[in-house]
């Protein structure tokens, strides 16, 4: 055991008694509960609780919810939780003396949180930050977080009481493996899937290295650079994440670290960089955040923190990098936004930015966008592509790869989809195969090798229901299973690695 030292010593020099040192009561048989733990990034807070509607309404003001923490046993010794109204600090002890010896100092005695094993079977360890004035103490159960914290300059304080014995069956923790897969997102740090269930699983920056659980009843997902959207099933449109140019739709520019709802009615959702798109359920578009290139396309250059209308008559969007997209119900393609690439298709060989919608194609069933490539499939099967085509991402191999495609060229027929990512392209063939072409630097294209771009398409694999891409790419196949490859670095991969991949790697079967 380490010397306590920092607030435990001037706790003791002021005759506090300490949790760690009482000695325990008598204990009931120690039925688990789960604790939770949650992050407030505004004051530096982490706070632990039982109870879940407090984890969820805490969630939901912007607390950020680090998901379970431990098991804690729910009879034992009493665990009491306080509150500092002047710094904004939670603590809690074992100790009455020192609950009560708090309380008459001005803290604010919040009553029993939990029940601890006296067996003292698995430690919670307490640590001090002698460098900040607000959120100052800190328990984990986690010795490798004690040790990380420690090496930050944090006092450790020793053990301040005891959780579920090592022998008891934990809970099993919630994962996507034997789920179906219903949809995917891929975005330029993170992931997203919904299960045939109509849960949301996420992983990635801002998540775990693994899919994580983040919400119920959810129809379709987005994620996109910095932040985060999806439609429920009773059509609420729900976002996260980063907000520096208002893409959240809440009307401020302030991040935020959990869903929050934003308005009904809404169909599907689309993010790119730093703007959102949003199609309702009537067939009108709507759109909010940065708008310097005219991507939200309501005539303005104007930024705007509010969603905007677009347009009506829309059955499908597409956004990504400063471009937008919709298809409207005739079959016609529309696109407005940065042009520099050509990526609006329009035939403006000047690159002009255009902040109104303008007309590109016919009978179109769908259309994808990459940062600064598009594509779109016709009813009748043919992919046809246009933009930058640097690192082959057009699919048809240029006269000149500095120079892009300013409209439409044919790629290949067959096709039942495409997605566009950073700068490569995946196409879904009716036939259920994918194929795909153009950047390669972190094995994104799934082919064995990685640094190599290619301008003709490849085969990738068979039996496939869809796919998307970001900086990597993921896929469903028809049975339900999840697979991705590419680049890793902030764990988008899902696999518990931060290693990138140049083969389609399993991440859950739906056996």
């Amino acid at each position: 055991m380490r010397k306590a030292t920092g607030a435990f010593a001037l706790l003791s020099a002021a005759g506090i008694a300490l949790a760690c040192v009482v000695a325990p009561g008598t204990a009931q048989a120690a039925d688990t509960t789960q604790m939770l733990r949650l992050y407030n990034q505004y004051t530096g807070e982490h706070l632990f609780t039982a109870k879940q509607d407090e984890y969820d309404y805490l969630g939901s003001i912007g607390w950020t919810q680090e998901n379970d923490a431990w098991l804690a046993p729910a009879s034992g010794d009493e665990v009491y939780r306080l509150y500092n109204p002047y710094s904004g600090d939670h603590h809690y002890t074992k100790d009455a003396e020192e609950y009560k010896n708090l309380g008459s100092i001005g803290w604010k005695k919040e009553g029993v949180a939990w029940h601890s094993d006296t067996a003292k079977s698995v430690p919670i360890y307490r640590l001090y930050n002698p460098y900040v004035q607000f959120a100052t103490h800190h328990y984990t159960a986690s010795w490798e977080e004690v040790t990380s914290l420690e090496e930050l300059g944090w006092e450790y304080e020793g053990e301040a009481w005891y959780g579920l014995k090592d022998d008891e069956p934990a809970k099993p923790a919630e994962t996507i493996n034997g789920k179906k897969v219903a949809q995917v997102s891929a975005g330029a740090y993170a992931a997203a899937a919904i299960t045939e269930d109509g849960a949301l699983w996420m992983w990635g920056d801002d998540f775990s290295s693994t899919p994580e659980k983040v919400a119920d009843d959810v129809a379709t997902v987005s994620v996109g650079t910095i932040n985060y959207a999806f439609v429920k099933k009773d059509g609420s449109l729900w976002t996260w994440g980063g907000n520096f140019r208002g893409e959240l739709g809440n009307g401020t520019t302030s991040s935020v670290d959990a869903p929050a709802k934003v308005m009904d009615g809404v169909s599907s959702v689309a993010c790119g960089y730093m703007h959102t798109l949003v199609l309702k359920t009537d067939g009108s578009v709507w759109a909010m955040g940065d708008n310097q290139y005219g991507q939200l396309g309501n005539g303005t250059f104007t930024d705007s923190t509010k969603p905007v209308k677009v347009m009506d008559g829309a059955v499908a969007i597409a956004a990504c990098g400063s471009h937008s997209a919709a298809v409207k119900s005739d079959g016609t393609l529309w696109t407005w936004g940065n042009n520099y690439n050509g990526q609006l298709g329009n035939g403006d060989t000047t690159g002009a930015n255009s902040a109104t919608p303008a007309q590109v194609l016919d009978n179109v069933a769908s259309v994808s966008l990459g940062t600064a490539h598009s594509g779109a499939v016709t009813k009748d099967g043919t992919l046809y592509m246009w933009g930058s085509a640097g690192f082959g991402q057009v699919g048809v191999r240029p006269d000149n790869p500095l120079v892009p495609f300013f409209a439409p060229v044919k790629v290949m027929d067959g096709v039942k989809s495409v997605s566009l990512g950073d700068q490569h392209t995946a196409a879904l063939k009716t036939d259920g195969t994918l194929w795909m072409w153009g950047d390669n630097q972190y094995g994104q294209l799934g082919d064995g090798t990685s640094g190599n771009a290619s301008v003709t398409p490849k085969k990738v694999m068979d039996g496939v229901a869809s796919v998307d891409l970001g900086d990597f790419t993921a896929a469903v196949k028809t049975d339900g299973s999840l697979w991705t490859w590419g680049l890793n670095e902030d764990g988008q991969l899902g696999d518990g690695t931060t290693t990138n991949r140049n083969v389609p790697t399993q991440i859950s079967s739906a056996q």
